[in-house]
């Protein structure tokens, strides 16, 4: 068959760029596109016009990330009774942060170095009454067990939950590393940075919103005199760790007997140092593909299995392959539901298309003027306006059955 145009509004071009000088690379600078609206004159009786709008944005990143199927974690969901974990919990956040909980206290297994799998990784204990085995108490903040193995249990819980979650390395310019994970938050319609090596987040100490890693970075960078290089890394621009208390965030301690900051192997407050470079494999699918891997353990990585995230004072990292400075790139948006509202032939019919990224969609969820809820496949349909004001929301829902926040839009028609 031949190539047809997506569904949809949308603009694509290709860019190809060639050089016959090796040692010089091309450099796209930016595209600029002018457009002119044409407003079609239609016989219609009907006055109709938006009154109140809260659309969801759907901004995707520039590279592919590999996201695990949720259905391929159900049998942890059910080994480990994680519906029990979160059962209670008053809103989504509240579930997630209990599944950081669960992640900082459930023995952890070990990874086969050279093909890695959620459940190597979890397997349940029972104890002599049939309860799941869980650490009840550390003689210090930091649980045992390595970084990574940490926080895959928490993205792992994560997913099998139905909420996306990612694996990022962290680190300084030189040798020092630690490895983190962030979740994707429908309520704060943002991408959360989380510690299950600590059980804690950190967030805007003005207005309480938990941060990611991008701002955190950017944060960190507010207070930094300069770059931080190979010559010049972060400790030796902040060698008095009292110089990161002017870093714009506050830590989540939560109910622990020891502080975030407390003295441990590593201390709390020097791993903010290290949330300039960002490093993130490109995909959390180790319950389906063990492979590729990368080469190396903690600290700095290096090669092609990352994508990693620079700024001015975190300038890149010459191992790693992939870079971007784009904010977009690292903090793609999910579970949003864009609406385009568009006139059809037919005098007073709407159509509605629906635009979104979600992680193994399973259906539209629709609710016309008050009525019960319907399920849609596809993201596109009419819309009939009846006289007076009309009303539509419309969410997303994956295939472990979470919704994404609500669009909603109202339409006032007259005729």
């Amino acid at each position: 068959a031949g190539w047809a145009p997506p569904a949809g509004r949308y603009l694509q071009f290709e860019v190809v760029l060639r050089t016959a000088n090796p040692l010089v690379t091309p450099v796209f600078l930016g595209v600029s596109i002018q457009s002119t609206v044409v407003e079609q004159q239609r016989a219609n009786d009907l006055f109709y016009r938006v009154q109140d709008l809260q659309n969801g944005r759907v901004v995707r990143s520039s590279v592919e990330y590999v996201y695990e199927d949720f259905a391929n974690l159900a049998d942890l969901r059910r080994d480990f009774e994680l519906d029990e974990v979160v059962a209670g919990a008053a809103s989504e956040f509240a579930a997630q942060l209990r599944l950081m909980r669960w992640a900082y206290k459930v023995p952890l297994g070990q990874l086969d170095p050279h093909a890695w799998n959620y459940t190597d990784l979890l397997k349940p204990e029972r104890d002599g009454k049939g309860r799941i085995v869980l650490h009840q108490q550390y003689d210090k903040r930091r649980r045992d067990g390595h970084c990574l193995y940490c926080n895959l249990a928490l993205v792992a819980a994560c997913i099998a939950m139905g909420y996306p979650a990612r694996w990022v390395n962290i680190s300084s310019k030189h040798t020092y590393g630690h490895e983190v994970a962030e979740v994707w938050s429908n309520e704060f319609d943002k991408w959360v940075f989380m510690d299950s090596t600590r059980d804690y987040y950190l967030y805007d100490p003005d207005t309480g919103v938990p941060l990611n890693l991008v701002e955190i970075g950017h944060r960190l960078g507010e207070i930094m005199p300069g770059p931080a290089t190979w010559e010049y890394p972060v400790q030796w621009h902040l060698p008095d760790k009292s110089m990161l208390d002017k870093v714009r965030i506050a830590y989540r301690e939560g109910a622990h007997q020891y502080s975030v900051l407390s003295e441990d192997e590593i201390e709390g407050q020097e791993l903010l140092m290290y949330k300039g470079h960002l490093q993130m494999p490109l995909r959390n699918d180790f319950a389906s593909r063990s492979h590729p891997l990368p080469w190396r353990l903690s600290s700095n990585w290096g090669g092609d299995q990352f994508y990693c995230y620079y700024s001015e004072m975190f300038p890149r990292k010459q191992e790693y392959q992939h870079h971007t400075e784009r904010w977009q790139d690292f903090n793609p948006t999910l579970n949003q539901a864009e609406l385009f509202l568009r006139e059809t032939e037919e005098a007073g019919v709407l159509r509605v298309e629906i635009d979104t990224e979600t992680p193994y969609l399973d259906a539209f969820l629709l609710q016309v003027d008050g009525c019960e809820w319907q399920e849609h496949a596809r993201g596109i349909f009419d819309w009939p306006l009846r006289e007076g004001l009309n009303r539509l929301r419309v969410k997303v829902r994956n295939g472990a059955g979470v919704c994404g926040v609500e669009s909603y839009v109202t339409v006032v028609a007259h005729h």
